[in-house]
């Protein structure tokens, strides 16, 4: 993935710590799960990018209105963005759950 604009940030962030693991050259062994939000208040929106088991609970007026769900290949085996080390299972930026959520349809705004 090209992060130019309008990427989303928080997709490029996932996207950007493999793209630099694999470019230092560099056999990191280790993975993580990663959840990246974005928040834009001017436009009412979240931007988010979430691997694996990590995620969030959107609340809105004291309901939950979105939440992520785990991303596992079985049971305790989230997805794993790590290096790609010779031998490492690990899972990709494409991977990623991407959500965009915007505003409320009863939302108001005021100058």
């Amino acid at each position: 993935m090209v992060c130019e604009p309008p990427a989303d940030p928080a997709h490029c962030s996932i996207s950007g710590c493999r793209s630099n693991c694999d470019a230092s050259g560099v056999q990191v062994k280790g993975s993580a799960t990663a959840c990246i939000l974005r928040c834009l208040p001017d436009e009412g929106e979240l931007h988010a990018a979430n691997l694996g088991d990590s995620g969030f609970l959107l609340v809105r007026g004291g309901n939950p209105v979105f939440q992520t769900p785990q991303q596992q290949h079985h049971f305790n085996f989230p997805y794993q963005l790590g290096s790609k080390a010779q031998g490492a299972m690990n899972d990709g930026p494409e991977s990623a759950q991407v959500p965009a959520i915007g505003p409320p349809a009863s939302r108001t705004y005021s100058n």
